[in-house]
C-alpha cells in the first residue's frame, strides 16, 4: 500500500540521486563525551550590541562568561542561557558580555573585564566596550567561568591536549589536607614568551600563531605558568565591589557525560576528579562572603532528571553552525547528515536546555532574593521576575511529553510552560503519505519531484511529537 511506500522511501533514502539508485542518510554517533570546548574565533555574522545607555537609577546585570553563556545568534540551534535570562527578569537590563572560548584568565587579558592599556585586541560584545567602562554602582557582575580553565583533561593527557594552555588554562593548584584549592596570585610576563607546558608539544608554526594571539594583549600578560583559578575568579570579585557593583559567582554549568549509575560523570575535561572546579568556585563564594549561583546543580540535576536517554535533546547539534526555525528544523536535522548532522554535543545546550537554565538561574535569584544586595539598594528579585514570558522555548518534539512534564515540574517558582505549545498532529500526515505514488510509477521524468515531497514529509513528521509517531501509518 501506498503508506508502506514511504517507509522504503525514507529506509532507503529521501531524495533520488539517480533514475537507477536511492541512497539513505548516514547517522553520526549520537554523543562525544569529555568534549573540551573548541576555540571560538569572533563571528563577524553577530551584530554588535548597540543598546542604549541605561539608566543610571536602574541596575545593570552584566554577564562574564564563556559559550555556555554567550549570546548567539537566533537561528542557531545553540544557545547560552545568558540570553534568555532577561525573559524571567523585569525593570533589570541584562548585558551578556561573555563569549566562546574563554576562561577566566583569557578574559581579563583581552581586555574584556577592564581596558588593557597596549592592547589591540578587539571584540564585539558590549559594543566593544569592556564591563569597567560601563558597569556602575548598584549593578550587579555574574561570573562563570570553568569549561575553558579545565586543565585536567591537559595534565591526564599532555600531548594531545596542549593546544590551549597558552592562551586560556587555569591551575586548580594542590589542596590542603582539608581539600581547600588555593588562592595564588599570579604575575604578569611579557608576551614574548610562552608558557613551557605549551612549547614543550607545540610545533614552530603553533608558537608563532600562538606568539601572535598573546602580543595582542599589550606588553605584559597572566600566563598559565603562576596564578590559581580561585585568584583569577577573586579579581573578578574584586573588581565588582571596587565599581560599587555586587559580584555573583556561577558555577559552570554541568557537561553530558553519564556514569553506569546514571548521573553525571567527574574526570579530565569534566571539571575534574570529583568536580574539582565546581568545587573551587563554591569555596571561594564562601571565603569571600560572595552570592553563589550553583548551576552546575541545577544543570546536573536537570540532565540526571532527564536520564541519559533524553539528555541529548537538550543539547546542541555538531557542528555548532548549523541553522534553522527552532525547534522543526532541529528536529529535522538530528542525526541526519544530509541536513550537515555530525553528532551531539557534551558541552553546550540547544534553545530548550538554555531557556531551563536560564529559567534555573531565576529560581535561584527568588531563593537567595533577601540577601541580593548592592551598595545603592536591595532588589527584590521577587517582584521582577516574569511568570508568563513573552517568549517561551518549546522543547524538542524528540522528547518525550513525561520527560518533558519531569523537567518543568523542576520549576515551582518560574513559569516555563507554554501554554498554547502544539505539535502537528500524526492524522495530518496521512494524506501527504497516501498522495506519494507507487514505486512502479517512478520514471527518469518525475522521480526528483517525488524525492522532494518525500523530504517535505520527512520534516513534516520531524513536527510530530514522539509519543505520537506511532500514529503515523506506515
Amino acid at each position: 500500500m501506498k503508506l508502506k511506500r514511504l517507509l522504503i522511501y525514507t529506509a532507503l533514502g529521501l531524495a533520488f540521486l539517480s533514475p537507477v539508485m536511492l541512497t539513505s542518510c548516514g547517522n553520526s554517533s549520537a554523543k562525544e563525551d569529555n568534549q573540551v570546548d573548541p576555540v571560538e574565533p569572533e563571528d563577524p555574522t553577530e551584530p554588535i550590541d548597540e543598546e542604549e545607555p541605561s539608566d543610571d537609577s536602574t541596575p545593570t546585570i552584566y554577564l562574564a562568561g564563556d559559550s555556555t553563556v554567550k549570546t548567539y545568534n537566533t537561528d542557531q540551534y545553540i544557545a547560552g542561557w545568558g540570553q534568555y535570562m532577561d525573559l524571567f527578569l523585569d525593570d533589570i537590563e541584562v548585558k551578556n558580555c561573555a563569549q566562546g572560548g574563554r576562561s577566566s584568565r583569557s578574559f581579563i587579558n583581552e581586555g574584556r573585564l577592564y581596558d588593557i592599556p597596549g592592547s589591540s585586541f578587539t571584540f564585539s560584545e558590549n559594543g566593544g566596550n569592556s564591563i569597567g567602562d560601563e558597569i556602575k554602582e548598584g549593578d550587579y557582575l555574574f561570573i562563570q567561568f570553568g569549561h575553558n580553565d579545565d586543565n585536567t583533561k591537559f595534565l591526564s593527557s599532555p600531548a594531545s591536549n596542549y593546544s590551549t594552555v597558552y592562551d586560556r588554562m587555569v591551575q586548580l593548584g594542590t589542596p590542603d589536607s582539608n581539600g581547600i584549592y588555593p588562592t595564588t596570585e599570579a604575575e604578569k610576563v611579557a608576551t614574548t614568551s610562552l608558557p613551557t607546558a605549551y612549547t614543550e608539544y607545540a610545533s614552530d608554526s603553533a608558537e608563532a600563531s600562538a606568539l601572535a594571539t598573546i602580543q595582542k594583549y599589550g606588553s605584559t600578560y597572566y600566563s598559565y605558568d603562576n596564578g590559581t583559578y580561585k585568584w583569577y575568579l577573586k579579581q573578578y570579585i574584586d573588581f565588582a565591589r571596587d565599581k560599587g557593583a555586587t559580584p555573583v559567582l556561577v558555577t559552570p554549568v554541568a557537561r553530558v557525560s553519564f556514569d553506569s549509575d546514571g548521573n553525571i560523570k567527574s574526570g579530565p575535561g569534566l571539571h575534574g576528579e570529583d568536580f574539582a572546579y565546581v568545587k573551587a568556585v563554591r569555596q571561594l563564594a564562601e571565603e569571600e562572603g560572595c552570592l553563589l549561583m550553583d548551576m552546575f546543580a541545577e544543570t546536573k540535576n536537570m540532565l540526571e532528571t532527564a536520564t541519559q536517554s533524553q539528555a541529548n535533546y537538550l543539547m546542541a547539534l555538531k557542528p555548532n553552525g548549523l541553522t534553522g526555525e527552532w525547534r522543526k528544523g532541529y528536529d529535522y536535522a538530528y542525526q541526519n547528515a544530509d541536513e550537515g548532522y555530525e553528532g551531539i554535543e557534551a558541552t553546550h545546550y540547544n534553545k530548550y536546555g538554555a531557556y531551563l537554565t536560564a529559567a534555573a538561574m531565576a529560581k535561584e535569584l527568588l531563593e537567595n532574593k533577601d540577601v541580593i544586595t548592592t551598595s545603592k539598594e536591595t532588589i527584590t528579585f521577587d517582584t521582577r521576575i516574569e511568570t508568563t514570558p513573552e517568549d517561551y522555548i518549546d522543547p524538542s518534539n524528540l522528547m518525550t511529553r513525561a520527560t518533558v512534564s519531569k523537567l518543568e515540574g523542576l520549576f515551582t517558582t518560574v513559569e516555563v510552560t507554554n501554554p498554547n505549545r502544539t505539535s502537528l498532529a500524526a492524522s495530518e500526515i496521512d494524506p501527504l503519505i497516501e498522495a506519494l505514488p507507487s514505486l512502479d510509477e517512478i520514471n527518469n521524468e518525475n522521480y526528483e519531484a517525488i524525492g522532494e515531497d518525500c523530504v517535505e514529509i520527512r520534516k513534516k513528521i520531524a513536527e510530530v511529537n514522539v509519543d505520537d509517531k506511532s500514529g503515523i501509518t506506515l
